[in-house]
């Protein structure tokens, strides 16, 4: 989450910074009034403040009920923060359809990342996988 705040953050100070002075500006207006109306003195920071309000409106990555999407969306966010572009899976075939393999390798490749997946034991080869099979003595075998 911290990732994805400091992103939000870049984009504020690229793009958006007007917009977030015009918000801070409101919110500075409506604790005034606030202030102004209460019995009880108060005081306030505005220092950092998009921080504060990302927590407070508990901003987060969306999820899919989908596997597949929140598998991709998860692979997509670790390579952009992490600038990972090669991920390892264990037993993906035993989890997703072939058709949904397809997906998956199809987004893959359109955000350039390498997959490789490690497999109990040998399933269907689809389009544009490459097949090792290593055996108990190490033998290495291409199908």
């Amino acid at each position: 989450v911290q990732k994805l705040y400091q992103s939000l953050q870049n984009i504020v100070d690229e793009k958006l910074y007007f917009e977030y002075e015009e918000l801070r500006r409101r919110f500075s207006d409506f604790f005034q009034l606030l202030n102004a109306e209460s019995d009880i003195p108060m005081e306030y920071e505005d220092d950092g403040a998009l921080l504060a309000i990302l927590k407070s409106f508990n901003v987060k990555i969306e999820e899919s009920p989908s596997f597949l999407e929140n598998l991709i969306a998860y692979v997509r966010l670790l390579s952009v923060f992490t600038k990972v572009k090669c991920f390892f899976f264990m037993n993906l075939k035993t989890v997703l359809t072939a058709e949904q393999l397809l997906a998956f390798y199809k987004e893959m490749q359109l955000n350039e990342i390498r997959v490789f997946l490690l497999e109990n034991t040998l399933k269907e080869k689809l389009p544009s996988e490459n097949i090792l099979v290593i055996d108990r003595d190490l033998c290495e075998i291409v199908v």
